[in-house]
């Protein structure tokens, strides 16, 4: 919703002209902070959820490498 400067007719911007730009940049403003806010909230959800899969991934490498320890020392016993 940009309005255009159209001058007077002696070349003059009118007030009601500057007026309704400074409320299309305000509104934009807001635009693109509540934007800024939506990005933001997703971006933080998203690395919580990546750090919780890396921890979930490292208890799963660690729990293999017990097992495959725990199976390393019970083969030579079965011999």
């Amino acid at each position: 919703m940009t309005k255009a400067f159209f001058p007077t007719q002696n070349g003059e911007i009118t007030l009601n002209t500057l007026e309704g730009a400074h409320v299309d940049a305000q509104l934009q403003l807001e635009e693109v902070q509540d934007l800024e806010k939506a990005i933001s909230g997703i971006t933080e959800v998203q690395t919580k959820e990546i750090q919780e899969n890396i921890v979930r991934f490292n208890q799963s490498e660690l729990q293999m490498e017990r097992v495959a320890r725990v199976a390393a020392n019970e083969e030579p016993a079965l011999c």
